[in-house]
């Protein structure tokens, strides 16, 4: 039986993750129903959501390329609801080199830390 509770993604956490996937993102809004057809919709992919309260439901990321998403939901897994949200997949970080590797456990000593896709 499809759901007729309407309900409303206002917030998202966190906004971003890497384009690999797995970031457990919390949507928040109202009225969200304890349904077992609960899905969300990124980048085109389907994922199983995770039903917190009325106010809160969970979503893990699907594997992406770097872009800026809106975010789908449904509760019944027929009728997707958009929201104006936008989730950014961003490249992972990578670690070139760091200067000294070893330091001792209590010390101010500065590290610096070489690498791309830092934010």
């Amino acid at each position: 039986m499809a759901s007729s509770l309407v309900y409303n993604v206002v917030g998202l956490n966190p906004t971003a993750g890497i384009v690999e996937g797995g970031t457990l993102v919390e949507m928040y809004g109202k009225s969200f129903g304890d349904e077992t057809a609960l899905h969300c919709r990124l980048a085109g992919k389907n994922v199983r959501g995770r039903w917190v309260d009325e106010h809160h439901i969970l979503c893990d990321t699907p594997v992406n390329i770097a872009s800026n998403l809106s975010i789908f939901t449904t509760m019944n897994g027929q009728q997707y609801e958009s929201s104006s949200l936008k989730y950014q997949y961003r490249p992972s970080i990578q670690l070139n080199t760091s200067n000294p590797n070893n330091v001792p456990v209590i010390d101010n000593t500065v590290i610096s830390i070489h690498g791309s896709n830092f934010v």
